[in-house]
């Protein structure tokens, strides 16, 4: 803290308490994303972002983090094994969002999108 926010920190920590699926640790995680991505602009980190704004039930909001992601050059092939699944389940859920499908709660949501079984 004496240096300032530590972006790979706030990173990790972010998804790790996104793991939990309450409201408010998506709420925190959010948070904690932003401020990372105040640090440094890593395309990573935006995708993370989009993850956790549609965990919280802002698929419009996650839309547009997906798309920053992907314009600070996100390339799906350079993610770790575990990011590109979540890539992949964050686009299949945007695409469904588009298409009306009806969504589900937010702790679903993070659940599936993260790979966790849901309770």
């Amino acid at each position: 803290d004496l240096l300032g926010p530590n972006a790979e920190m706030l990173n990790t920590r972010a998804m790790l308490r996104l793991c939990r699926g309450s409201d408010d640790a998506t709420e925190r995680s959010i948070e904690e994303l932003r401020l990372a991505l105040s640090v440094t602009g890593e395309p990573v980190i935006q995708l993370h972002l989009a993850i956790a704004l549609d965990a919280a039930g802002d698929s419009a909001a996650a839309r547009e983090a997906m798309e920053a992601a992907k314009a600070g050059g996100l390339e799906r092939s350079e993610l770790s094994a575990l990011d590109q699944v979540r890539y992949d389940r964050l686009t299949t859920e945007l695409e469904s969002e588009v298409s009306h499908i009806p969504s589900r709660s937010s702790q679903t949501r993070a659940h599936q999108i993260l790979g966790m079984q849901t309770p």
